[in-house]
């Protein structure tokens, strides 16, 4: 029976188990000239909680109004020559707007001016004979009665043929057009929308008008400032407020919902408020109060409870601070009111303490953090902010 097979695989296992032998060596040769490995570490923005004065404030959904409006209906029934303005347009005082077929009127008038000129020369000849005592002064008395009857008969005329024409009261923007040439309209059909002009140095702005609760009254007067945020996203509204001026309130209280309806005055408004829209408005509620806040971003939220890591300094061997170094520490917190990118803390951190703020989602209980704050970027001693490689040795290290 050959035995070489056999002898050619106990010579097999021999060599690779020589081989592990001298790599493990090699290893722990490695590893006692490199040091015990590093600590992982992270790096996270550090700030501080800050202590801050707040106003509370009360919010209240308004609508927006023009200062003025219109709408374009004619007094009189007739047939449209000329419509002299486009939907969405902008129009001045005084400009015409929509005319009428006047010509029957035109020849009434005509005919009114005639008699006026007959009644005016026979009042005449009988003024003439009274003075001559060649007639009655009652007969004078009907004569001048007609002339009058004749002259405020052309300016009920005329009067008719300017209401055939429309004109704009006001500086306004024009609605949609509802009428064309040659349309018949009867009296108070409605035409078009007119609104006074809400945007620009030049506009009358808008009124926003909004209701506040009957116990908040005394807090909000006239000649108050409020403050209005758009509840649509419009491209150039976005994380825009407008402050609007107190006008005018309602002489009484809605007995149903117990507010006052208050009117405030944005002037010079801007180009993306239209009247209808609806706007948040806030006005205060209280007095001044000093608070604690923090960035929402540093908030961490589970369904436990809502949390931040607490940043304290790290010691060294002497017991001195390591400059940029801290150690984690997870803190619950109880949250209050947003104001803007930072958010009130009412129980769980005091003033000055350190938190992590950008980067927090990748600190836990206990881990080691770095200052990745502008101008700390790099931590101590060179360590990297984040990402692969954080933790481990630098290239500097590895070539000791």
């Amino acid at each position: 029976m050959k035995r070489w097979p056999i002898v050619f695989v106990l010579v097999c296992v021999a060599g690779v188990g020589t081989l592990g032998a001298w790599k493990y060596f090699q290893i722990q040769k490695a590893m006692a000239q490199g040091g015990p490995p590093m600590e992982p570490m992270e790096a996270a923005v550090v700030v501080s909680v800050a202590e801050e004065a707040w106003q509370p404030m009360e919010g209240a959904v308004g609508t927006l109004a023009a200062v003025r409006t219109v709408e374009l209906r004619p007094e009189l029934a007739g047939t449209i020559t000329e419509v002299l303005f486009e939907s969405g347009s902008r129009v001045e005082a005084g400009q015409d707007l929509v005319r009428f077929d006047t010509r029957v009127e035109e020849a009434n008038l005509r005919a009114a001016v005639a008699r006026v000129n007959l009644a005016k020369a026979s009042y005449e000849r009988q003024e003439k004979a009274v003075a001559m005592r060649a007639s009655s002064e009652e007969e004078r008395d009907i004569a001048k009665a007609e002339m009058e009857r004749a002259q405020a008969e052309v300016e009920l005329i005329k009067a008719q043929i300017t209401k055939k024409t429309i004109s704009s009261p006001f500086a306004a923007v024009l609605g949609l057009r509802q009428v064309h040439p040659g349309q018949y309209v009867d009296a108070g059909e409605r035409m078009a929308m007119l609104q006074s002009v809400v945007e620009g140095e030049t506009g009358e702005g808008v009124y926003v008008d909004f209701m506040v609760p009957q116990d908040l009254v005394t807090q909000v007067g006239v000649g108050q400032k409020v403050m209005l945020r758009t509840t649509t996203l419009l491209a150039d509204a976005e994380s825009t407020q407008v402050e609007a001026t107190i006008t005018a309130r309602e002489s009484e209280t809605d007995p149903l919902t117990r507010t006052l309806r208050t009117r405030a005055l944005v002037k010079p408004a801007p180009a993306w408020m239209r009247p209808g829209m609806s706007v948040t408005v806030l006005f205060p509620r209280g007095t001044p109060t000093m608070v604690l806040t923090i960035p929402v971003m540093s908030v961490r939220r589970a369904t436990f409870g809502d949390h931040v890591f607490v940043l304290e300094p790290e010691k060294d061997d002497k017991g001195d601070s390591k400059p940029g170094m801290y150690r984690a520490k997870q803190r619950f917190i109880t949250l209050g009111e947003t104001i803007g990118a930072r958010v009130i803390v009412t129980k769980g951190l005091s003033a000055g303490e350190k938190i992590a703020a950008e980067g927090s989602f990748k600190l836990r209980e206990g881990i080691l953090v770095a200052d990745g704050s502008a101008g700390n970027a790099g931590g101590p001693a060179g360590q990297p902010e984040s990402g692969p490689g954080t933790g481990s040795r630098s290239d500097a290290e590895d070539k000791k």
